[in-house]
């Protein structure tokens, strides 16, 4: 790779863009800075194709951040501001840049500067929670049907396992009100297992007392 490739705006004005290369964790902070700056400088003169420039000086201002534990708040808004005359929300994007992207051939086509970067990545993020949604929605409807096709199962095999043992009395209006206790317990239970349980007493009650009055009525008869 040349050492410095060139941009031409008049063909009296020439500017130089620096190479695209990696420093070494070695180097020394003044020739960071001194990196970085070039590269924002880069990314102003370039026009559209800064992409390169700004993954670069991203993973620089990032690997400074980290290596300064100092370096927080309003401290590095101040040392952003100070060294490359940059705002806290320029440096987040340039510093996501690097984040979201592994390499320097990593960037989709299309793709050359950093608010198309950052474009594509907040529709990426767009996509990824409705994404999320969708198959929350879809879980949650799975659950619910699985817990209603359970409590379905359960509460109508207890209304099986209730039914009466003994025959129904000839009178049709205590067999219509036996029915109608045994319906409504079949409502309860088919929307609500603690409800059935708790209502199933009262109704083994009414059934109890119905039985019991329809046998006085039958020896009175006798």
């Amino acid at each position: 790779m040349p050492a410095a490739n060139v941009v031409r705006r008049a063909k009296s004005d020439s500017l130089e863009v620096p190479a695209l290369r990696i420093l070494s964790s070695s180097v020394a902070e003044t020739e960071r800075v001194a990196f970085i700056k070039n590269h924002i400088r880069a990314i102003e003169i370039c026009g559209r194709r800064t992409i390169h420039h700004a993954w670069l000086a991203g993973r620089e201002l990032i690997f400074i951040k980290e290596q300064r534990a100092d370096l927080r708040g309003r401290a590095w808004v101040a040392f952003i501001k100070k060294h490359f005359d940059l705002g806290e929300r320029q440096a987040y994007d340039i510093m996501r840049v690097n984040r979201a992207f592994p390499s320097l051939k990593a960037f989709p086509k299309g793709i050359e500067s950093v608010r198309g970067a950052i474009s594509h990545l907040q529709a990426n993020q767009e996509v990824d929670e409705a994404t999320k949604r969708a198959d929350g929605r879809t879980r949650e409807s799975r659950i619910q049907t699985n817990c209603n096709r359970k409590l379905e199962t359960e509460t109508l095999s207890e209304v099986e396992v209730y039914r009466p043992s003994a025959a129904l009395p000839g009178s049709a209006r205590t067999r219509d009100q036996l029915r109608s206790a045994q319906q409504q317990l079949a409502e309860i239970a088919a929307s609500d297992a603690a409800a059935f349980k708790k209502v199933r007493a009262v109704i083994q009650q009414q059934h109890a007392r119905i039985q019991a009055s329809a046998k006085r009525k039958t020896s009175k008869k006798r």
